[in-house]
């Protein structure tokens, strides 16, 4: 049991959840060093105090904590629900970071684009951002991933219900899709087209482009008898890899996708599907 009044704790035992509190200097009575639950710390936490300490204060209504010899803890009620909104705040900084470095990657080179920058447009201290990526290598590969997504829900959306003369009329709808996204997000313009990400985004960038190219194989083979293909890669990933370089071009010379590249792109990707697929494929029954 703490009376009113400060305490130090200074030192974190994390394996056992366990801290080690002193009694402030400026406290007029001793106490020795106890150890205590850390959860039933949380409530009392006020702010960093001297190299690796951290100050609490009790109020008036004794606080009863918990000694390492206690027996288990008993349940603490609302604190299942302090939890959650605990984690739904964090989620909701994460999505205001995500979200702020796609709108400044409108007018901001990728290249030239700083976590504190991005913490800022957020409203999140760039303190408490750390808690959420590690850097902006961090941030960009989340914010790669999360275009994936977006892209791989796209692609099926265009397909459904449709019904495909021959695996070439797919493949022209895939990639008036994809320039359609690219066209309306710039920041996935930018990180997948400008040749201007990092080493570090371009690794994520990569693991984003092999989910995406499950979704269209998945598509490919819900329309359409595919023969037997390469075990050890797939052909889509490089059709989509393919498709990318005129319209990566087209960014880098002309700063947009222009119509000629996109004739470009799905002249390329399909000659390189083309080596996998015959030129017809049996359709699959609905």
């Amino acid at each position: 049991m703490l009376r009113k009044g400060s305490y130090l704790i200074t030192k974190i035992n994390r394996g056992k959840r366990q801290a080690i509190l002193a009694q402030s200097p400026d406290h007029k009575h001793s106490l020795k060093r106890i150890a205590i639950d850390i959860a039933a710390l949380e409530p009392y936490l006020v702010r960093p105090n001297r190299a690796n300490s951290v100050e609490i204060r009790v109020n008036s209504v004794y606080c009863q904590l918990m000694s390492a010899q206690s027996a288990q803890p008993r349940q603490v009620v609302g604190k299942r629900r302090q939890r959650q909104h605990v984690q739904a705040r964090g989620n909701t900084r994460r999505k205001q970071l995500l979200e702020a470095a796609a709108k400044l990657l409108h007018s901001t080179p990728v290249e030239e684009l700083s976590f504190k920058r991005v913490s800022e447009a957020a409203g999140v201290p760039e303190g408490s951002a750390y808690h959420f990526f590690a850097n902006r290598y961090d941030l960009l590969g989340a914010l790669a991933k999360e275009i994936a997504e977006h892209f791989g829900s796209g692609f099926q959306a265009a397909a459904a219900g449709r019904a495909f003369l021959s695996w070439h009329e797919l493949a022209d709808t895939l990639i008036d899709q994809a320039v359609r996204m690219y066209r309306e997000n710039p920041a996935a313009m930018q990180i997948w087209l400008s040749g201007r990400a990092p080493a570090q985004v371009r690794l994520a960038d990569h693991v984003s482009g092999i989910a995406i190219s499950h979704v269209i194989h998945d598509i490919f083979d819900d329309y359409f008898e595919l023969p037997k293909l390469p075990e050890h890669f797939d052909p889509f990933f490089f059709f989509l890899e393919v498709c990318d370089v005129p319209l990566s071009v087209s960014v880098i010379e002309h700063n947009t996708i222009t119509n000629a590249m996109v004739d470009e792109a799905k002249r390329a990707g399909k000659g390189y599907l083309g080596t996998y697929l015959p030129p017809v494929l049996q359709k699959r029954i609905a």
